[in-house]
């Protein structure tokens, strides 16, 4: 955990900055729109990453930025109070993380008086007009070097991950792993992390039913989660399947779109439709892309592509 831990901080702060910026260039835009797309991508996946790691403060402090930056994405003009509270949470949100390598655990402390003042701003900002062009934005692709690493480099602490969201979400679930030796360039590491705790997320969230409803269908209480990668190619392919309800046919053209959720609220762990959409545009700047199958009542299987290599990592060992 310790070096999940390291290697988060590096990825965190980078991804700090990049809002940083975002929300510079917002300040400065006066009434032009600026896209904030991508920054929604970027607090959508610490958040993800924060709940990996068990980060509950700063969880809740993304959770409540990623409130602020939806209300405000495709409006016409937003506040400079608004803009102004994003760095105040930002510079907070860094002075948490930074030492994180270091200390091992969060500063206890309290964020009512940032959390509190973004859902306020954030009804506010919602009632503004629309812009009339659309703020979606578009990412370049990752640059990947060639240093081969297998993709378990990804899948690190995935499974207690998966167990302990199933625990909050008060449902039972198992993740199994296979074929963690195919090799990946390094570089797609953070990239496959991000996604791939999306789709747990949205495995446990809205794919694996509760205890009753399992029982109800004659199904084992443990609900499996089975992530499975292959070589396909130059490329590798992932998957991760579950045994839940599946996917009603009239949903399954929409399931990357984003704002497209099946929840019925909002909550820290699913319900504002960035998750799949996440998982789609991350894994096409590495230059792959995803699918969906499924059965109702059977369950889903999500399936990434992405750049990989032909040869396992132990077989690149025993080449050297």
């Amino acid at each position: 955990m310790d070096d999940l831990l390291a290697e988060f901080v590096v990825e965190a702060l980078d991804s700090l900055g990049g809002l940083q910026g975002a929300f510079v260039r917002l300040g400065a835009a006066a009434s032009s729109p600026v896209p904030l797309a991508d920054a929604r991508r970027r607090l959508h996946g610490l958040k993800g990453a924060c709940g990996f790691l068990g980060l509950a403060r700063s969880e809740a402090l993304v959770h409540a930025a990623e409130d602020l930056v939806t209300a405000m994405d495709g409006k016409a003009m937003v506040p400079p109070d608004a803009v102004a509270l994003l760095g105040r949470i930002l510079e907070r949100l860094h002075d948490m993380i930074q030492p994180l390598a270091r200390d091992g655990h969060e500063p206890a402390g309290d964020d009512a008086d940032l959390t509190q003042a973004a859902a306020h701003l954030a009804v506010e900002v919602a009632r503004q007009p629309a812009a009339v062009l659309s703020s979606e934005a578009a990412g370049g692709l990752i640059a990947l070097d060639h240093e081969i690493v297998p993709v378990s480099e990804a899948w690190r602490g995935l499974p207690s991950f998966a167990a302990g969201l199933g625990v909050r979400l008060g449902k039972p679930v198992q993740l199994k792993l296979k074929g963690g030796q195919i090799a990946v360039p390094r570089a797609a590491v953070p990239t496959l992390r991000i996604a791939l705790i999306a789709l747990i997320r949205n495995a446990c969230d809205h794919g694996v039913e509760n205890p009753a409803e399992r029982a109800a269908a004659g199904k084992p209480a443990t609900a499996q989660l089975r992530l499975h990668a292959r070589a396909c190619g130059d490329n590798v392919r992932i998957s991760l399947a579950d045994d839940g309800r599946g996917m009603v046919r009239e949903h399954r053209h929409n399931v990357f779109a984003p704002g497209f959720t099946t929840a019925a609220k909002l909550s820290l762990v699913s319900g504002r439709g960035m998750g799949l959409n996440l998982v789609r545009t991350e894994i096409e700047r590495l230059g792959g892309r995803v699918a969906m199958a499924s059965a109702e009542g059977r369950g889903a299987v999500f399936t990434l592509l992405a750049p990989g290599a032909a040869k396992t990592a132990a077989g690149l060992r025993s080449a050297a």
